[in-house]
C-alpha cells in the first residue's frame, strides 16, 4: 500500500519511468525488454510525459495538476543532484477535452498565457470533443500522443455520470474501456448514485431538458463499484493512497466530498 498523496504517487511513478531510461543498467534493460523500451523516449533528450483531462471544463484543475506535477518533478530532480542550477530534462504535455466550446475557449485563453512561461516545462492544449464518441475521442488523443503509446495519466472529474446519462450503460462501459486502453494511470472522481436522483432537479434549475431515461440505467445503483469493476477488468488495480494533514490522516476527497480513485495498469515496468 502506498501511503502517500495522489499526486505524490503520480510524480513518483513518472520518476521511476524516467529512471528506467537513465539508469546505469540501460543496456541490460534494453536486452530484456525490447518491446516496452520502444515506447520510452531517449534519455539524451527531454523526457516527455503526457497527461489528459477528460471533461476539463475551463481548465482550472487541468493546470493545477500539471503545475503541481512540474514542481514535484523539479524538486525530485534537484534532490538527486548536487547542482542547484540543473536544467530539468523533462516536459509535461497536457491535453484537456470538453464538449462545451465556450468552456474550451476560456481554457484556451488561460493556457495561452501559461504557455508563454519559461522554462517551458509544461504545455497545455485544450480542444472541444465529445469524449463519449469513440471517433472524436480517439482522433484527439492519438494526434496529441503522436508516437507515444499512451498517456501517463488520465483524469476524469465529475464526468462519468453525464457520459452515462447520454450514452447508457453500454456507452459508459465502452467509454471507460477506451480510456483505460490509452493510459497508464487513471485518476477518476465518479459522481455517486445520489447524484443521479437529483440530476433532473439540477437540469430544471438550469432550464435544460430533463432526462427521462435515468431510471432505466442499471449501473446507476452502487455506480462507484460498478465503475471500478470495469476498470479492474481492463487490467488495472486500485492504488490505495493516504493524504496526511498536520494533525490527521484523511482519505482522498474532493471539495464535493467525492472519493478520488487512482488506478494503475498492472503490467507497468515502473
Amino acid at each position: 500500500m502506498e501511503k502517500t498523496g495522489v499526486l505524490e504517487y503520480v510524480a513518483s511513478s513518472m520518476l521511476k519511468k524516467w529512471n528506467i531510461v537513465d539508469n546505469q543498467n540501460k543496456d541490460e534493460f534494453k536486452s530484456k525488454n525490447k518491446r516496452k523500451l520502444s515506447e520510452l523516449n531517449s534519455c539524451n533528450d527531454s523526457f516527455q510525459f503526457h497527461v489528459c483531462d477528460l471533461g476539463c471544463n475551463e481548465g482550472n484543475l487541468t493546470t493545477v495538476i500539471g503545475d503541481t506535477l512540474v514542481n514535484k518533478l523539479k524538486s525530485n530532480q534537484k534532490d538527486t543532484s548536487n547542482n542547484d542550477s540543473i536544467t530539468p530534462k523533462f516536459q509535461i504535455k497536457s491535453l484537456g477535452l470538453d464538449i462545451d466550446p465556450i468552456l474550451i475557449e476560456r481554457a484556451q485563453k488561460k493556457c495561452g498565457r501559461k504557455n508563454d512561461d519559461e522554462p517551458k516545462l509544461i504545455s497545455y492544449l485544450f480542444q472541444m470533443c465529445d469524449v463519449s464518441v469513440k471517433t472524436q475521442y480517439q482522433k484527439c488523443c492519438e494526434s496529441f500522443l503522436n508516437d507515444s503509446k499512451r498517456f501517463h495519466l488520465t483524469t476524469i472529474f465529475s464526468t462519468t455520470m453525464w457520459v452515462h446519462l447520454h450514452s447508457g450503460d453500454e456507452g459508459l462501459v465502452d467509454f471507460l474501456q477506451r480510456v483505460c486502453y490509452l493510459t497508464d494511470l487513471l485518476l477518476i472522481e465518479p459522481q455517486p448514485s445520489k447524484c443521479y436522483r437529483k440530476v433532473n432537479v439540477r437540469l430544471r434549475k438550469l432550464n435544460l431538458p430533463e432526462i427521462d431515461s435515468v431510471s432505466e440505467l442499471r449501473m446507476r445503483e452502487n455506480i462507484e463499484s460498478k465503475i471500478e469493476e470495469v476498470i479492474i477488468g481492463c487490467g488495472f488495480s486500485r492504488v490505495q493512497t493516504i493524504q496526511s494533514n498536520t494533525e490527521e490522516t484523511m482519505t482522498n476527497k474532493t471539495s464535493w466530498k467525492r472519493t478520488l480513485q487512482l488506478y494503475r495498469r498492472v503490467d507497468l515496468l515502473y
